[in-house]
Protein backbone atom coordinates (compact mmCIF):
# COMPACT_ATOMS: atom_id res chain seq x y z
CA UNK A 1 0.00 0.00 0.00
CA UNK A 2 1.72 3.35 -0.80
CA UNK A 3 0.82 6.49 1.36
CA UNK A 4 -1.07 9.31 -0.78
CA UNK A 5 -1.71 12.91 0.69
CA UNK A 6 -5.05 14.02 0.68
CA UNK A 7 -3.79 17.38 -0.72
CA UNK A 8 -2.79 15.61 -4.43
CA UNK A 9 -6.45 14.07 -4.42
CA UNK A 10 -7.45 17.82 -4.26
CA UNK A 11 -4.20 18.96 -6.64
CA UNK A 12 -6.11 16.68 -9.17
CA UNK A 13 -9.64 17.75 -8.79
CA UNK A 14 -8.23 21.61 -9.06
CA UNK A 15 -6.41 20.88 -12.30
CA UNK A 16 -9.38 18.99 -13.93
CA UNK A 17 -11.88 21.47 -12.95
CA UNK A 18 -8.79 24.39 -13.97
CA UNK A 19 -9.10 23.22 -17.40
CA UNK A 20 -12.25 22.35 -17.95
CA UNK A 21 -13.48 25.71 -17.09
CA UNK A 22 -11.14 27.49 -19.52
CA UNK A 23 -11.76 30.37 -21.36
CA UNK A 24 -10.90 32.74 -23.86
CA UNK A 25 -8.36 34.81 -22.31
CA UNK A 26 -6.41 32.16 -19.79
CA UNK A 27 -2.91 32.36 -19.46
CA UNK A 28 -0.93 29.51 -21.35
CA UNK A 29 2.65 29.91 -19.43
CA UNK A 30 3.46 30.56 -15.83
CA UNK A 31 2.45 28.96 -12.60
CA UNK A 32 -1.10 27.87 -12.06
CA UNK A 33 -2.14 28.38 -15.61
CA UNK A 34 -3.28 26.14 -18.15
CA UNK A 35 0.54 24.38 -19.53
CA UNK A 36 1.13 24.16 -15.58
CA UNK A 37 -2.40 22.80 -15.00
CA UNK A 38 -2.01 20.35 -18.40
CA UNK A 39 1.42 18.90 -16.80
CA UNK A 40 -0.66 18.39 -12.95
CA UNK A 41 -3.18 16.81 -14.53
CA UNK A 42 -0.52 14.07 -16.23
CA UNK A 43 1.71 14.05 -13.28
CA UNK A 44 -1.71 13.04 -11.18
CA UNK A 45 -2.94 10.59 -13.52
CA UNK A 46 0.35 8.34 -13.41
CA UNK A 47 0.71 9.16 -9.90
CA UNK A 48 -2.53 7.34 -8.91
CA UNK A 49 -1.86 4.91 -11.70
CA UNK A 50 -4.39 5.75 -14.23
CA UNK A 51 -2.74 4.47 -17.31
CA UNK A 52 -5.68 3.97 -19.06
CA UNK A 53 -6.81 7.58 -18.62
CA UNK A 54 -3.03 8.41 -19.36
CA UNK A 55 -3.50 6.83 -22.80
CA UNK A 56 -7.11 8.40 -24.03
CA UNK A 57 -5.29 11.92 -23.13
CA UNK A 58 -3.91 12.20 -26.14
CA UNK A 59 -5.77 14.83 -27.79
CA UNK A 60 -4.50 16.84 -24.58
CA UNK A 61 -1.06 16.10 -25.33
CA UNK A 62 -1.24 17.33 -28.71
CA UNK A 63 -2.80 20.39 -27.45
CA UNK A 64 -0.55 21.16 -25.21
CA UNK A 65 2.53 21.12 -27.65
CA UNK A 66 0.63 23.09 -29.91
CA UNK A 67 0.43 25.92 -27.64
CA UNK A 68 3.60 24.94 -26.01
CA UNK A 69 6.30 26.89 -28.08
CA UNK A 70 3.84 30.57 -28.17
CA UNK A 71 5.03 33.58 -26.22
CA UNK A 72 5.13 33.48 -22.67
CA UNK A 73 1.99 36.33 -22.56
CA UNK A 74 -0.30 34.06 -24.85
CA UNK A 75 -3.28 33.88 -23.96
CA UNK A 76 -6.19 31.22 -25.35
CA UNK A 77 -8.17 31.99 -28.32
CA UNK A 78 -12.05 31.61 -27.63
CA UNK A 79 -11.94 28.51 -30.35
CA UNK A 80 -8.78 27.05 -28.38
CA UNK A 81 -10.73 27.27 -25.04
CA UNK A 82 -13.52 25.60 -26.46
CA UNK A 83 -11.26 23.15 -27.61
CA UNK A 84 -9.95 22.52 -24.67
CA UNK A 85 -13.17 22.14 -22.61
CA UNK A 86 -14.51 19.33 -24.99
CA UNK A 87 -11.18 17.22 -24.45
CA UNK A 88 -11.37 17.64 -21.15
CA UNK A 89 -15.23 16.60 -21.53
CA UNK A 90 -14.09 14.06 -23.24
CA UNK A 91 -11.20 12.81 -20.62
CA UNK A 92 -13.49 13.32 -17.48
CA UNK A 93 -15.80 10.13 -19.54
CA UNK A 94 -12.70 7.79 -19.02
CA UNK A 95 -11.28 8.57 -15.91
CA UNK A 96 -14.17 8.43 -13.91
CA UNK A 97 -14.92 5.05 -15.49
CA UNK A 98 -11.34 3.88 -14.67
CA UNK A 99 -11.71 5.68 -11.20
CA UNK A 100 -14.85 3.27 -10.03
CA UNK A 101 -12.27 0.63 -10.44
CA UNK A 102 -9.74 2.08 -7.85
CA UNK A 103 -9.97 2.28 -3.98
CA UNK A 104 -8.13 4.45 -1.65
CA UNK A 105 -8.12 3.73 2.23
CA UNK A 106 -7.86 6.25 4.85
CA UNK A 107 -6.11 4.91 8.16
CA UNK A 108 -8.06 5.80 11.28
CA UNK A 109 -6.44 6.65 14.26
CA UNK A 110 -7.08 4.14 16.82
CA UNK A 111 -6.48 5.96 20.18
CA UNK A 112 -7.06 3.90 23.84
CA UNK A 113 -8.33 6.08 26.62
CA UNK A 114 -6.55 4.99 29.58
CA UNK A 115 -8.10 7.12 32.30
Amino acid sequence: MQPKFISVYIAFGTALRYLEDASEGSSVHGESYILDNINAFFSCLEAFGLSITERASVELKKFANEIKGTGSKRKLTQTEASELRQIMHDIRKTLFAEAEGKATYIVTEKRMDYT
